[in-house]
């Protein structure tokens, strides 16, 4: 816990492999601030080890390891007068759906459904399952956006669970995914940061069509500004977050102003978006 996973590799076949050198990675990670006063309680420990954010993997196909890419230390800040919110102690929804996803065929299955959502917001309207196989060969840039959205973290107020409410993105009569937030208690079929992967396919198209032109350029730079403005979001949420340490050695984080304790690093899906 506490450090910010890693988007998988571009394919092999795409254009920006060769034409777009890999970011520099910062070394520098959020360390927590010393205490005068009695911290809030961690969150509750789960029965087995956590699993990183990017817990959703294909067989042989893991993630690279997290890297710690956040600048600056977590601010001082008065400690709440209340104990903070934890996470829920029912994890025999979230554990039997990471468990059926880390199989070979969850999560192909999972991925297949993600880029159908993706395509579908891209081209706006509805799509035959086959279109991803066609993409996949058309355009894999985009199964590449799909896979980093499969892979990526949620913010910490969010969590994912399966509801029989929500249709199901497999063959399987389990349900299908959706999205709570743990302060609002609202709801989606999509992840927070959806609109923003699709915004990130339709310049991608943008660019590939006009690969060297004055549009690959204009798309390169809308691209740049969604990068930028994750880690702007980055820095001004790192304000918001008190790192603390268990009497274990590990750290926490907690959020007085929506009363949220977590053990994931709490920008690392600004952080993951911008990596992307």
């Amino acid at each position: 816990p506490g450090a910010a996973p890693h988007p998988p590799p571009l394919p092999s076949s795409s254009p920006f492999v060769r034409s777009v050198a890999p970011p520099h990675r910062s070394q520098n990670q959020m360390s927590p601030s010393r205490q005068t006063e009695t911290p809030p309680q961690p969150p509750e420990r789960p029965s087995q080890p956590p699993e990183p954010p990017m817990a959703i993997q294909a067989a042989g196909q893991g993630p690279a390891p997290p890297v710690a890419t956040t600048t600056g230390r977590i601010s001082s800040a008065s400690n709440p007068a209340e104990a903070p919110r934890t996470p829920s102690t029912n994890k025999s929804d979230g554990d039997s759906l990471q468990a059926r996803e880390r199989t070979a065929g969850g999560a192909e299955a999972l991925l297949h459904s993600v880029a159908l959502e993706l395509l579908q917001a891209v081209w706006s309207q509805p799509l035959d399952p086959q279109a991803v196989d066609e993409a996949s060969d058309l355009y894999p840039e985009l199964m590449w956006l799909a896979d980093c959205l499969m892979r990526a973290p949620l913010p910490p107020e969010w969590r994912r669970e399966r509801s029989r409410g929500f249709p199901p993105d497999s063959d399987s009569d389990e349900g299908g995914v959706m999205y709570v937030n743990r302060v609002t208690r609202d709801t989606a079929k999509q992840p927070p940061l959806f609109d923003t992967y699709v915004k990130l396919a339709v310049l991608t198209l943008a660019a590939l069509e006009g690969l060297g032109g004055t549009a690959s350029e204009e798309s390169a730079k809308s691209v740049s500004a969604v990068r930028d403005e994750a880690l702007a979001e980055a820095k001004s949420a790192q304000g918001r977050w008190q790192a603390y340490t268990d009497s274990k050695g590990d750290t926490y984080y907690h959020c007085q102003e929506m009363q949220l304790s977590t053990w994931q690093l709490p920008v690392a899906a600004q952080l993951y978006l911008a990596w992307v």
